[in-house]
């Protein structure tokens, strides 16, 4: 038997698929929603948690050691939530976009107010390091975050 799939096959099967997705009641595209707004709002929290752990680490280490720390704890975190995104199904251009913008964009926000935050303690502490660039940490962290998702979306997915 012969498993090559014509053209008219493989649209066929697309089409089915498609009506599929339009035919689902409001409940299972309101549960859907639900889904994505729970893992969105937990992953906003966890950001937050993450920028205040950071606190501690930005008082002992500055410099190369410190933005390795914000790398690896951003593409970890990233690669998690982007683990999270893919197995919902659906999500439509509108989540992606607010997925790659909204949430990196928020993290470097949380981490530049930390990075203030821990500078200010460092002064009031005396204690003797270097300075923190809450902006840069900020990017830093943003862009590292966002990698795991492009990484997947333009390169994995090709595959």
């Amino acid at each position: 038997m012969d498993s090559k799939w014509t053209q008219e096959d493989v649209d066929k099967t697309v089409r089915i698929l498609m009506d599929a997705k339009k035919k689902r009641s409001w409940l299972i595209r309101f549960l859907d929603e639900i889904v994505y707004v729970t893992v969105f709002v937990v992953a906003l929290i966890i950001n937050f948690v993450i920028s205040l752990v950071l606190v501690p680490i930005m008082l002992v280490f500055s410099g190369f050691w410190l933005y390795v720390i914000i790398m690896v704890i951003a593409v970890s975190f990233g690669f998690l939530f982007e683990i999270l995104m893919r197995d919902i199904e659906s999500l439509q251009f509108k989540h992606h976009m607010i997925n790659s913008l909204v949430i990196p964009a928020i993290a470097a926000i949380n981490l530049i107010i930390v990075g203030a935050m821990a500078n200010n303690m460092k002064e009031q502490l005396r204690i003797n390091n270097v300075s923190h660039h809450p902006l840069v940490e900020g990017a830093v962290y943003a862009i590292f975050f966002i990698l795991p998702y492009l990484y997947h979306q333009f390169y994995k997915k090709k595959i």
